[in-house]
C-alpha cells in the first residue's frame, strides 16, 4: 500500500498490506494529497496541493519529476491508463485532465468548489467527484460535457470510490438459436442424403 501524509510528515511512503515493511519514497514536500498507481509501468503520481504541482517518480520513489505546476489547489487524481490521461480534482473548482507526461493540460469543467475525490468509470466514458463545498457527487462525460449533479445535501464529501461492473453479455434471442438449430437440421439432412 501507498499513502501520502500532508501533515507533519508531508511525505510519500508505502508498506506491505500487513503494515510491516514501511519505507519514506519521497520528501520534501509541501502538501502531498491524492496518488495514484501505474502498477503496469511502476509509476506513481500524485499531487502537492499547496505546492501546486502533479508529479511522477517509479514505484520506488526514484526518479522524482514535477509534471505539471502551477496548478490552483490540486486534491486528488485519477489514472485513465487506455487513454493515457490523468484527471485532477482541484479545490478551487475545477476538474483537468492531463497526459501521463504532463503535456496538454485542459480544463474541463469548472464551478466545482471543493472538488476531492475523483473516481473514472472508463467503459461508461464518466468522470464522478465529491464535491466537499457544495455537498454533492457530481459526474460527466471524460471530456466534461453532460454535467451531472446525482446526490446533493450531504455535508462535506471528500472521498469516492465506484463499483464498476461488467456489463452482462446479452443472451441470444430464442429467435436466433431456432434459426440456427434449423440450419443445422438442414445441412444435417443434406448429408444424410448424399451418403
Amino acid at each position: 500500500m501507498y499513502w501520502t501524509d500532508t501533515g507533519l510528515l508531508k511525505d510519500v511512503r508505502r508498506a506491505n498490506l500487513d503494515g510491516t515493511g514501511e519505507q519514506v519514497l519521497v520528501t520534501g514536500q509541501n502538501s502531498p494529497a491524492g496518488l495514484a498507481l501505474d502498477t503496469t509501468n511502476g509509476k506513481m503520481y500524485w499531487v502537492n496541493q499547496f505546492g501546486h504541482t502533479l508529479w511522477s517518480a517509479n514505484q520506488d520513489g526514484t526518479d522524482q519529476q514535477v509534471l505539471v505546476s502551477g496548478l490552483a489547489e490540486p486534491t486528488n487524481i485519477a489514472l485513465d491508463l487506455a487513454s493515457d490521461k490523468l484527471y485532477i480534482a482541484d479545490w478551487l473548482g475545477t476538474i483537468e485532465r492531463v497526459n501521463l507526461d504532463g503535456t496538454g493540460l485542459e480544463t474541463l469543467i469548472t464551478g466545482q468548489n471543493g472538488a476531492e475525490g475523483i473516481a473514472l468509470d472508463i467503459v461508461r466514458d464518466k468522470v464522478y467527484w465529491a464535491s466537499a463545498l457544495q455537498g454533492s457527487i457530481q459526474r460527466a462525460n471524460l471530456d466534461g460535457t453532460d454535467l451531472e449533479t446525482l446526490v446533493t445535501g450531504l455535508s462535506s464529501p471528500v472521498g469516492i470510490a465506484l463499483q464498476i461492473e461488467a456489463a452482462p453479455v446479452p443472451e441470444p434471442s430464442a429467435l436466433l438459436l431456432l434459426g440456427i438449430g434449423t440450419l443445422g437440421l438442414i445441412g444435417y439432412t443434406r448429408w444424410r442424403k448424399s451418403v
